[in-house]
């Protein structure tokens, strides 16, 4: 019976991330020109402080431009000017439940067509965030740090001011 409780237990825990929902994107702070096309809308609008944006919305600042939004809890990114962003996914589950045993699960992935995006994940939450920022030329991902991700010419740059960031290069066929 112990063997059946720690299976059932591992099933369970496994199962957490499954029944994440998706949410909306904040919006903190918006300088200059931005714009943003909700999905499957094709119609660009002004981005305004405190709105809410769904998966699937893109972003786009101007020159001298810049957006603060608030993907996941605690988890924000700065899209900075000239920019191109899609909020692809953002997924969140609060599984601490009564007892608080469980932490919240979030996941959020974001891809950076072109310009700069810079991410800060809240270190206290790290192992609970399973963010990402694709880019034409492969994946960064990072757990409680700051980092930033830049497109420019064809090519993919990851800075990072504080922690670890893992970037994996997309398979292609001219890249196995």
């Amino acid at each position: 019976m112990n063997n059946f409780l720690r299976a059932l237990f591992l099933l369970v825990c496994l199962a957490l991330p499954l029944m994440a929902e998706p949410i909306k994107a904040k919006v903190k702070s918006v300088e200059g020109d931005v714009t943003y096309t909700p999905p499957n809308t094709g119609i660009s609008k002004p981005l305004g402080t405190n709105m809410e944006l769904d998966p699937g919305t893109v972003v786009k600042t101007g020159p001298g431009s810049s957006a603060i939004i608030v993907t996941l809890p605690g988890v924000a990114i700065n899209v900075e000017p000239s920019s191109e962003v899609t909020l692809t996914e953002m997924l969140y589950a609060d599984n601490a439940g009564a007892s608080g045993a469980n932490p919240a699960f979030r996941k959020g992935t974001i891809q950076l067509r072109s310009g700069t995006v810079s991410a800060l994940i809240n270190k206290e939450i790290s192992k609970q965030v399973d963010f990402k920022v694709k880019t034409p030329h492969g994946v960064a991902a990072a757990r409680g740090t700051f980092y930033a991700v830049t497109v420019k010419d064809d090519k993919t740059y990851v800075g990072v001011k504080h922690g670890r960031v893992g970037v994996d290069a997309l398979k292609t066929a001219a890249n196995p």
